[in-house]
């Protein structure tokens, strides 16, 4: 139905109820004539539309006339729709004692709506050298590998050596640079395949030969006992120096040298580096090495002592002239005579030795030596030294200790003075 419709049908409806007097529709019946209507003389009328159309007391009744009240009552019809305010009689129905009043419930302030559950990250964060499986867990937001089998170690900031643990290194981008502490697996066997396995980089002569795994470095002292701090790419003195085992043999071929520069087969039959300095040489007993380039290659590089021998670090060897490091000794009671190297408690010993103060047979010098070591940690017990990764054992507790020349200890463990000093070094030891 349109709008214009229905306005036309409520006009209509407002003008049938306006319209008074009588009708001339002819009926039977009241129902005949509507509301307020009645049939009289087969025609209906109406005398009254409300009660104020009539007089004398007098109501208007449902069919439009004027009538006296039943029994003064209001007509129904005027009292609107019945609302019943009284109460339901439920007759005797037994609806169980009355309940017992029992106040207020107090439940207490309502509850603080504290947001999202938040994560369980397994306690506080772990500083420096303290166990961990996962980053989220370091106070570094760092888990490195530590030098024991399958174990892990929260890691810290550095940008120098002297920053973390004596068997950590700095790794970084280039000297100086800002960097983190990670164990120093320097002569750990690698490949450029699985160079990741290595904390900083492996170096190889190719992609399949093994080589080891090595870091950055600035001189010597920053690499283990009998490597070098050498050019990574010999005759080129813009690429990066990295720390090589320089301090091994090659009597027939350059390629007995994979992971250094080799002079063999002629006048020399030493592997070696290209070096800056002296200072880039491996130390030794006896005669130092130089740096110079007898051969002619265009380049300097470490030349070793000619009274020393060609046998490297571990080397079985009968006297101190066997050996590349002038040192042939039995690095623990009940094992071979071997050849070590010289080392320093910060700069350490390649994988599988450690660095332990020690004095020399046929000298009576005490000196800072590389000693064949294991995996344990500071507080792992032992009764030899080569179960521990530092090579030392506690003759008095059986446990193991690392060096902390640097400091830096586990959790667990105190750094203690020995009151011992070799080679300018205060030693002191993680008990």
């Amino acid at each position: 139905m349109s709008s214009r419709v229905a306005l036309g049908a409520l006009a209509y409806f407002a003008l049938a109820l306006l319209t008074g007097g009588c009708a001339k529709t002819e009926c039977n019946f009241n129902s005949q004539c509507g509301r307020r209507h009645y049939c009289f003389a087969s025609s209906c009328r109406q005398d009254c539309a409300e009660d104020l159309d009539c007089t004398g007391g007098r109501v208007c009744s449902a069919i439009g006339r004027c009538e006296e009240p039943i029994d003064g009552a209001v007509p129904m019809d005027d009292l609107g729709p019945r609302t019943d305010l009284g109460r339901v009689d439920l007759g005797s129905t037994d609806l169980g004692p009355t309940p017992a009043d029992l106040g207020p419930n107090d439940l207490g302030p309502l509850p603080v709506d504290l947001g999202p559950t938040p994560t369980d990250l397994g306690g506080p964060l772990r500083a420096y050298l303290a166990d961990c499986t996962a980053d989220a867990q370091c106070e570094s937001a760092r888990c490195v590998a530590d030098v024991s089998a399958g174990a892990r170690v929260c890691s810290k900031a550095c940008t120098d050596d002297t920053q973390c643990a004596d068997w950590h290194f700095c790794v970084q981008s280039t000297p100086g640079a800002a960097g983190f502490c990670s164990w120093d697996d320097t002569g750990r066997t690698c490949t450029n395949a699985t160079s990741g396995n290595c904390a900083f980089a492996c170096l190889s002569p190719d992609a399949t030969s093994p080589g080891h795994c090595t870091h950055l470095c600035r001189t010597a002292t920053d690499c283990a006992g009998g490597y070098g701090c050498v050019y990574s790419a010999a005759g080129d003195v813009t690429s990066p120096k990295v720390c090589a085992w320089t301090n091994r043999n090659c009597p027939t071929a350059a390629t007995e040298c994979p992971t250094s520069l080799g002079v063999c087969g002629g006048a020399g039959t030493w592997c070696t580096g290209q070096c800056a300095s002296a200072a880039d040489c491996p130390r030794v007993l006896g005669a130092a090495q130089t740096c110079a380039d007898p051969d002619g290659l265009g380049f300097t590089y470490c030349v070793p002592s000619t009274t020393n021998g060609e046998y490297p670090l571990g080397t079985p060897c009968t006297g101190d002239s066997n050996c590349r490091s002038g040192i042939c000794a039995v690095p623990e009671a009940g094992f071979p005579a071997v050849c070590l190297e010289r080392c320093t408690p910060t700069s350490g010993c390649p994988a599988g030795f450690g660095c332990n103060a020690a004095i020399l047979t046929g000298t009576g010098m005490a000196g800072n030596i590389c000693v064949p070591a294991g995996l344990g940690r500071s507080g792992t017990a032992c009764t030899l030294g080569r179960q521990c990764r530092s090579g030392a054992c506690s003759t008095r507790t059986g446990v193991c200790i690392d060096s902390c020349q640097n400091g830096f200890c586990p959790p667990g463990t105190v750094c203690t003075p020995e009151g011992l000093t070799v080679e300018g070094f205060s030693l002191s030891s993680c008990r």
